[in-house]
């Protein structure tokens, strides 16, 4: 038995062919047990995952992990291709989880997946923990400056879901927070876990 790796998501078959039955359910990169022992003449491995084994091609699999979990630094839009002139696929609030397709790298640009919608976006936007912490908002103005006279960035609905940047707590006890695309400060009496 020896660790490998799902290279894509895929259903495991009863039998070494196409045609057999489906006995699992394997996501992209989740990590399986290769029974080489049972591997099949034409080339497919026998894997198990969460218990249960079934039957792919060895080449839907790899030695390493394809897949990475990191977590935004900011608000982002991942384009439909690894350049900053092509189209915005969709948004990302800062501090959220996502997963990276390795094999899908170009340029210092990662193939991101967020919520079921996948695209590019530059590495250096990501990190592998995450310096925000989530609140809620109990309705704010989110300020420009830890200050009542520093300018209105945005409204902030009651109960809107926020990131709090702990690093960067001001003396008086305003919080900088990310919310949507914009980023400010409040009194950290202002949101809730």
């Amino acid at each position: 038995m020896s660790d490998v790796y799902a290279t894509m998501q895929m259903n495991l078959r009863a039998e070494p062919v196409w045609d057999s039955a489906v006995t699992t359910r394997v996501p992209f990169g989740a990590k399986v047990q290769a029974n080489s022992a049972k591997t099949a003449s034409n080339g497919w491995k026998y894997v198990t995952y969460n218990g249960i084994g079934g039957y792919q091609p060895a080449s839907y699999f790899s030695t390493t992990n394809p897949a990475k979990t990191v977590y935004t630094n900011s608000f982002i839009n991942p384009r439909t291709d690894a350049k900053w002139d092509s189209k915005i696929a969709y948004s990302i609030p800062a501090g959220e989880k996502v997963q990276v397709d390795l094999t899908k790298t170009k340029n210092g640009w990662w193939y991101v997946t967020y919520n079921g919608k996948s695209g590019y976006h530059p590495t250096t936007y990501f990190s592998d923990t995450n310096k925000y912490t989530t609140y809620y908002a109990i309705g704010f103005n989110l300020r420009a400056e830890p200050n009542w006279n520093s300018a209105v960035v945005t409204s902030v609905p009651t109960n809107a879901k926020v990131a709090v940047d702990p690093s960067k707590t001001a003396a008086n006890g305003w919080i900088f927070v990310a919310y949507d695309r914009y980023t400010g400060y409040i009194p950290s009496t202002y949101v809730k876990k």
